[in-house]
């Protein structure tokens, strides 16, 4: 395998990381926290919906009232993880980031993918640890500290 080839996906990997919390930082305040998309798409597209709904209204506002321990089943579980859904819609909104890279350089549609699939998986773990704490290894460690105080905040303050 060419180690060339091999860092040029890394780097890659690194920067779409980069640039992603961005984007998911813009979803998460625009989506996740306000209908900021045209009426239409939420009539015609129930996902955008049950985004905003499961997040704003039934993650926030019914459900974790106590950050770390939701006694509800049901709200335990809601809007901690994201789902495959998500992984192929975010995906489809880079259709074009993709197709550029496909016509330019495939490998950075694979790093993009690669990426958006780690992002989700660390994040599912993350929250999931931040919401129904285990004690894991992660959770002694300073940065998930750090992240898990910041998401706290954003709890006490949505928005």
């Amino acid at each position: 395998m060419n180690i060339k080839l091999i860092c040029l996906f890394c780097v890659l990997v690194l920067t779409h990381f980069i640039l992603f919390s961005f984007v998911e930082w813009f979803a998460h305040r625009y989506l996740m926290h306000r209908k900021a998309l045209p009426s239409l798409l939420y009539r015609a597209r129930a996902y955008f919906t049950d985004v905003y709904t499961n997040h704003a209204i039934l993650h926030h506002r019914k459900f974790y009232k106590t950050y770390d321990h939701e006694l509800d089943p049901v709200g335990s579980e809601l809007n901690l993880r994201f789902i495959w859904t998500d992984y192929f819609v975010t995906n489809l909104i880079f259709a074009p980031i993709h197709a550029l890279y496909m016509w330019y350089l495939p490998i950075g549609s694979a790093a993009l993918a690669f990426m958006l699939l780690c992002y989700m998986f660390l994040w599912n773990h993350l929250h999931t640890e931040m919401h129904i704490p285990s004690n894991r290894w992660f959770f002694r460690n300073s940065a998930f500290r750090f992240l898990n105080r910041h998401h706290f905040l954003h709890h006490r303050h949505p928005g």
